[in-house]
């Protein structure tokens, strides 16, 4: 999605009534623990 507004608009057109959406947030600290992250995720 471009924006926030994009993916919140689309997340709550697909809910069910009564539905919830989770959200969580991980970021890697600088340094040795990026890389590994980045080569992870790159497959």
């Amino acid at each position: 999605f471009d924006t926030r507004e994009d993916f919140f608009a689309e997340a709550f057109r697909v809910l069910q009534p009564g539905g919830r959406l989770a959200i969580a947030d991980c970021l890697p600290r600088v340094g040795r623990e990026i890389n590994f992250w980045l080569r992870v995720n790159s497959k």
